[in-house]
């Protein structure tokens, strides 16, 4: 059987069987006692007390009318099998309004019936001094039956377990219906109660799923919780801030490493172009240029995590795209492809980083001109929705590896060049951007990458569409970090 899972459902699955318990255990736990006294002590009267309700329901079922039109006693089956299972078991009845025995009555008790109607008794005990329920004890009862008032005597009858059912049921109706409001009122107020007590911990459930490696510092709010549930909020508050101590000493670390590792390739860049053409030239300052590609990721990176630059800059997109499609071209002729830029010429004020938003789209410019066939030509296009998409028409890919081609590492084959970071950490720049980065396919064969950043304004003001990346790139030379990554491309694709 499966573990009730909700722990209001529990609770109050508990304090049903609690108050069913409650109500009518005893009874049967009394009557067990009693049972017990009756052995030892000859108290009998405790246990037969149970049964003598049962007894009287008896009788009166077994009224019945004779052809005569009075009324008269016929045993029923449960009647006649207490008579035969009880020695010196007696019943009677008498009219309370004729004074007359009910025929079918033992004549023992004719007295004691004319008592109790002489003195207008309601309930009157008795013990029977001679015959055969000598020494027995019983009792006379005024019913109300169908066929008027009456006088109901029985003595020497015997307890049976089965009694102090009938006599819950039967006999405590009242008593029955006032424990089932009682119980739906009671569940009721738990269940409210429970639920509004443990509002508190759907409020810190809600506080830790928005929990991310950016607000671990903030932690879970205690103030309303239960004073049962605090320990094990504090001790997660607890681990999420050694949690965001050591994210915070590895973020600075990454951060120190990549500011550092500039310098070095920069130099290692220089030193290179200097050294006379071959192709070991050509692959290193390839090589070079990756890194330092990956490296300004990282570095970016890590100084949007540590707030030291702000992602509400207002970044004219369309400059910025113009820009870094002129900054590439170069490398896309002397790998013998080309790239284009198209826009409807408006400019598109978007909201981010401005160098979050260059290595972003440098990273997938980068990767599209190494998976674009030679001869071929890279599409950068800025769309009407402030969307990008960056255009091959490589090898594409496969639908199975578009949501794990974002994963640290990931690279199609151990055949396939680069560190498998690129995409990561454009994707984690993205985020950050409050952006969305997708890849899709290339009507025709490819890949097409897409990216949405959140767009402040379009102006139609001033026109773009005759500023091409080549008028860029002749009114402002490429910046040496660009200029590094011009060199002659192999032509094995892959994405970074």
């Amino acid at each position: 059987m499966r573990k009730i899972q909700s722990l209001t459902t529990r609770l109050v699955v508990y304090l049903f069987f609690a108050q069913l318990v409650a109500a009518f255990i005893p009874w049967l736990i009394v009557a067990y006692i009693a049972s017990i006294t009756d052995r030892y002590d000859k108290l009998d009267t405790t246990l037969e007390h149970y049964t003598l309700h049962r007894i009287h329901d008896l009788i009166v079922e077994s009224f019945a009318l004779a052809p005569d039109g009075s009324v008269l006693l016929t045993p029923s089956d449960e009647l006649k099998r207490r008579l035969e299972k009880g020695k010196g078991f007696g019943y009677a009845a008498l009219s309370a309004r004729s004074g007359e025995m009910t025929p079918g009555s033992s004549q023992e008790l004719y007295s004691t019936l004319t008592a109790a109607k002489e003195t207008d008794a309601r309930e009157l005990r008795f013990h029977t001094a001679d015959g055969a329920n000598a020494g027995k004890w019983g009792v006379v009862t005024l019913v109300q039956t169908r066929r008027g008032p009456y006088y109901v005597a029985a003595s020497g009858f015997e307890f049976e377990w089965l009694d102090v059912l009938s006599f819950i049921v039967t006999d405590r109706t009242f008593e029955t219906v006032v424990f089932l409001v009682g119980w739906i009122c009671s569940c009721s107020i738990v269940f409210l109660g429970l639920h509004s007590a443990l509002g508190s911990l759907r409020s810190a459930a809600a506080a830790a799923e928005r929990i991310d490696l950016d607000t671990m510092r903030q932690g879970i709010g205690a103030t309303d919780a239960p004073t049962e549930i605090r320990p094990i909020i504090a001790a997660v508050n607890g681990a999420l801030t050694r949690l965001d101590a050591s994210v915070t000493r590895m973020r600075r670390f990454t951060a120190s490493a990549a500011h550092e590792l500039r310098t070095p390739l920069a130099v290692m860049c220089a030193r290179l172009e200097n050294e006379a053409p071959s192709p070991l030239k050509n692959d290193l300052l390839r090589d070079a240029s990756r890194l330092h590609a990956t490296v300004e990721q990282l570095l970016i990176s890590a100084r949007l995590s540590e707030s030291q630059v702000t992602v509400d800059q207002e970044v004219d997109l369309t400059d910025t795209l113009c820009q870094i499609v002129a900054d590439h071209s170069p490398l896309a002729r002397l790998s013998s492809r080309e790239i284009a830029f198209e826009c409807d010429g408006c400019a598109v004020i978007v909201r981010g980083n401005q160098r979050a938003i260059e290595s972003v789209v440098a990273n997938l410019i980068g990767n599209a001109l190494r998976s674009e066939p030679v001869g071929g030509t890279v599409f950068v296009r800025l769309c009407p929705d402030s969307s990008v998409a960056v255009i091959d028409h490589g090898e594409g890919v496969a639908p199975c590896d578009r949501t794990t081609i974002f994963e640290p590492f990931w690279r199609k084959s151990e055949a396939t060049p680069g560190t498998g970071l690129g995409l990561a950490i454009a994707q984690e720049l993205t985020e950050k951007l409050r952006g969305r980065i997708w890849v899709e396919e290339t009507p025709g064969g490819g890949a097409t990458f897409m990216l949405w950043l959140p767009s402040i304004r379009r102006t139609e003001g001033r026109d773009r569409s005759s500023r091409s990346p080549l008028d860029v790139m002749a009114s402002s030379p490429p910046k040496t970090a660009i200029a590094s990554r011009v060199s002659h491309m192999d032509e094995t694709g892959g994405r970074d």
